[in-house]
C-alpha cells in the first residue's frame, strides 16, 4: 500500500506541476495565479523577461521524473506507457476542471465584470490630420458570461496611444450622443466601429499621425455609472468606478 501511495504522489506531482506551467484558455497560466497569491514575482523584470511560474513549477516537474522512475517504475513496476497515459488523463482533467471553474466564476461576476474581451484577432486602425480624426476602423469581440443583459458605452484606449498623446477614443452616434451597445445573456458579438457610421471623438488628438495594431484596452460604462476596463486577450476586467 505504501508503494502505491508513493507512486501515486510522484505521478500527481508531475501532472500538477506541468499543469501549473502551461497556458490556459482564459488566463496566462494557473501557476501565475498561484505565484500571485504567494506574492511571488510573475516576471523576472517587472512585466517582461522570464515567465517565473515556469521556474517555480518547472523545478518540481523535473524532480518528479526521478520520483516517478523510482516509485512508479522501479518499485511498483508500472510500464512507462501506462504512466504517460495516466499523466495525459490527469493533465487533461485538470485543464478541463480549471476552465469550467474560471467560466463559472466569470458568470457570477457582478455587472460589467461578467463581460470578457476575448478575441485574438481584433484590430484598430486610425489616422488624424489637423487635429481631426480622418480615418477610424476597429473591431472587438466581447462576450457576456452572465445571465443578464448589459447595456454600455465604449471607449478604446492603449498604453501606446497614451505615450503618443492620445486620450481614449469615445464612440458616439452621428448626432453626438453616446452610442449604446448591448449584449444579451451569454451572447458573444463582434462590434465593428468606424468613422463613417459613427462619430469618433477623443479628448486629445495629435495634429498628424496614424497607427494600426491591436486594440489593447476597452473601457465599458453602464447607464448607472459603473466603469470597467478590459484588456485584450485578458479574461478578467478591472473595475474603475462603481454604480451610482
Amino acid at each position: 500500500m505504501y508503494k502505491y501511495t508513493k507512486a501515486g504522489l510522484s505521478i500527481a506531482l508531475m501532472s500538477i506541476s506541468f499543469f501549473l506551467m502551461i497556458e490556459n484558455k482564459y488566463i496566462c497560466c494557473v501557476g501565475g495565479l498561484v505565484s500571485s497569491l504567494l506574492k511571488l514575482p510573475h516576471w523576472s523584470n517587472g512585466s517582461t523577461g522570464i515567465h517565473m511560474p515556469i521556474l517555480y513549477f518547472g523545478i518540481p516537474f523535473v524532480f518528479s521524473f526521478a520520483f516517478v522512475g523510482k516509485y512508479a517504475v522501479k518499485d511498483l513496476g508500472l510500464k512507462k506507457r501506462w504512466i504517460f497515459l495516466i499523466f495525459v488523463i490527469a493533465v487533461t482533467s485538470l485543464v478541463a476542471t480549471a476552465n469550467q471553474g474560471i467560466v463559472i466564476a466569470k458568470s457570477h461576476s457582478k455587472g460589467l465584470l461578467s463581460i470578457a474581451y476575448e478575441s485574438s484577432a481584433d484590430n484598430l486602425k486610425f489616422s488624424s490630420k489637423d487635429f481631426k480624426i480622418t480615418q477610424f476602423d476597429a473591431q472587438l469581440t466581447l462576450k457576456n458570461y452572465s445571465n443578464q443583459k448589459h447595456v454600455f458605452t465604449i471607449k478604446l484606449d492603449s498604453p501606446y496611444f497614451r505615450e503618443e498623446g492620445f486620450e481614449p477614443f469615445e464612440i458616439r452616434n452621428l448626432d453626438g450622443s453616446l452610442k449604446k451597445f448591448e449584449l444579451a445573456p451569454s451572447e458573444s458579438n463582434t462590434f465593428l466601429l468606424n468613422n463613417e457610421q459613427m462619430l469618433i471623438t477623443s479628448g486629445k488628438v495629435i495634429s498628424d499621425g496614424s497607427s494600426s495594431g491591436i486594440c489593447n484596452e476597452v473601457i465599458l460604462t453602464s447607464d448607472t455609472g459603473e466603469t470597467v476596463r478590459l484588456v485584450w486577450n485578458g479574461f478578467w476586467g478591472v473595475k474603475e468606478s462603481t454604480p451610482l
